[in-house]
């Protein structure tokens, strides 16, 4: 009983959080917030042989601000189970990026944690990556980068990096008709820890 009240405490004082929050837009204008929510009914949410029923209720937050030629951005969501409690769990990433007319390059941090009874999937992963657009041979190309690290707190078998190189182009013609050509390099490193 006393866990249901602390959850119920924690969605309460999140949307007290949140109404603070609003109600200082104009204040801070050159921040952008957002807020949802949403509610399931979910017959088997776990997917398993002997199906329970249960209710889903998610709470997100998204703030962002621009601080120069850099954007900040977070973004923070609570799920939480009406019946399952002990699966409720909080995901949030923290980020930056920035970006021209013909590039973008960015990182961001993400990290999910559960309760005692389902912390084996708790991770924390980074991520960083670059994007640039141009014209070669009257074709619009982007080539795509991006390096990234999941780590997991208690089953570090599953710890690795991966990384990816693409490039795409792309040829209109006065047809109407357009070419759309893609090369991807994926690589990863599976790091077993002992």
């Amino acid at each position: 009983m006393k866990l249901y009240k602390k959850i119920n405490f924690i969605r309460i004082s999140h949307l007290g959080i949140m109404i603070f929050l609003f109600s200082g837009i104009k204040l801070f204008a050159q921040w952008n917030f957002s807020f949802s929510t949403s509610q399931e009914a979910n017959s088997n949410p776990f997917r398993s042989i002997n199906a329970e029923a249960d209710v889903i209720s998610s709470y997100d937050l998204g703030i962002e601000t621009e601080i120069e030629n850099f954007s900040l951005l977070y973004y923070g969501s609570y799920s939480g189970f009406k019946n399952a409690v002990d699966y409720n769990f909080y995901w949030h990433q923290i980020g930056l990026y920035s970006s021209t007319e013909t590039s973008i390059w960015g990182a961001y941090f993400e990290q999910r944690i559960n309760k005692d009874l389902n912390n084996y999937i708790d991770y924390l992963n980074f991520v960083a990556y670059y994007r640039k657009s141009f014209m070669l041979a009257q074709m619009k190309w982007q080539l795509n980068t991006s390096l990234a690290s999941t780590q997991y707190q208690n089953i570090t078998d599953f710890n690795n990096w991966v990384g990816s190189i693409s490039l795409s182009g792309n040829k209109g013609f006065a047809s109407k008709t357009t070419l759309i050509g893609k090369k991807f390099k994926y690589f990863t490193e599976k790091r077993n820890c002992y």
